[in-house]
């Protein structure tokens, strides 16, 4: 699971690509991103969480969002992002869907 403590833009996204890369480089490749605390995604930050979900599917896994606030979730619906990546309610609810 990757957090994140503010609104996901161009100045904190490389920072997440790291971070999601060293989780696939050590064989992790089921990834849930914790948007609970993000209160808004720009363009850049979309941009990242479809690259980290490219990443992960070409390493058999996925990508999941969670807990996004109200924003978060029209910005991803009205980008068509939500239909890419799984977006669940809970940290848990994603943790538990990769074992389906």
């Amino acid at each position: 699971m990757l957090s994140l403590d503010s609104a996901l833009q161009e100045e904190n996204c490389d920072g997440l690509r790291t971070a999601a890369e060293e989780c696939v480089k050590r064989g992790q490749p089921r990834l849930i991103i914790d948007l609970g605390s993000a209160a808004f995604i720009d363009s850049a930050g979309l941009e990242a969480l479809l690259d980290i979900n490219d990443r992960c599917l070409e390493r058999g896994g996925a990508c999941k969002l969670s807990a996004p606030n109200a924003l978060c979730i029209d910005i991803l619906s009205a980008t068509g992002v939500d239909q890419e990546l799984e977006v669940v309610d809970s940290i848990v609810k994603g943790a538990g869907s990769f074992a389906l």
